[in-house]
């Protein structure tokens, strides 16, 4: 792997919390081959069809998030409950949830995908993340939430600097 290539590569692992697409790796001039070789000696891991990921980095929500985010595809977003978490306004949610344009795959082992009528207009980043912006977020998130939570999540954006 050549220097130049290498360096974007780690900048890429580092900015996108550990994980890259293997579309990213095909745009970087890295090949299949190469791939499976890194996969076969231990120094990259499969998180996903798409996705690669860094072996020995650990595992955040924000990874998980991410790798959802990049195995849905260049329009995919971070939505509901996760974009809400991504803007703090609710905890963690146990599965990353995913916006993404009506005709990708089906389903995202481990995710919970929305494929809405309306693509999200504005896509924001968070922690080096895309997601929704905070009223799409809300709008989203009153959909799927009971309203105790989302009452909650209102009171903290309106209180919040976003």
């Amino acid at each position: 792997m050549k220097q130049v290539q290498s360096r974007e590569l780690l900048h890429r692992f580092r900015s996108q919390h550990g994980v890259v697409s293997r579309s990213e790796l095909r745009l970087l001039g890295i090949t299949d081959w190469a791939e499976r070789t890194k996969v076969a000696r231990g120094e990259w891991e499969r998180a996903g069809k798409r996705v690669i990921r860094l072996a020995g980095v650990p595992i955040t929500p924000e990874q998980r998030l991410m790798a959802a985010c990049l195995e849905a595809g260049p329009s995919a977003a971070a939505s509901h409950q996760s974009a809400a978490w991504l803007w703090d306004l609710v905890p963690c949610p146990d599965r990353p949830a995913v916006t993404v344009a009506r005709n990708m795959p089906p389903r995202i082992e481990g995710a919970d995908v929305h494929r809405p009528l309306d693509p999200p207009a504005r896509v924001s980043v968070r922690r080096g993340i895309p997601c929704t912006d905070p009223l799409r977020t809300l709008v989203d998130l009153a959909g799927v939430c009971e309203p105790d939570l989302i009452d909650e999540a209102v009171d903290r954006a309106l209180g919040s600097d976003h």
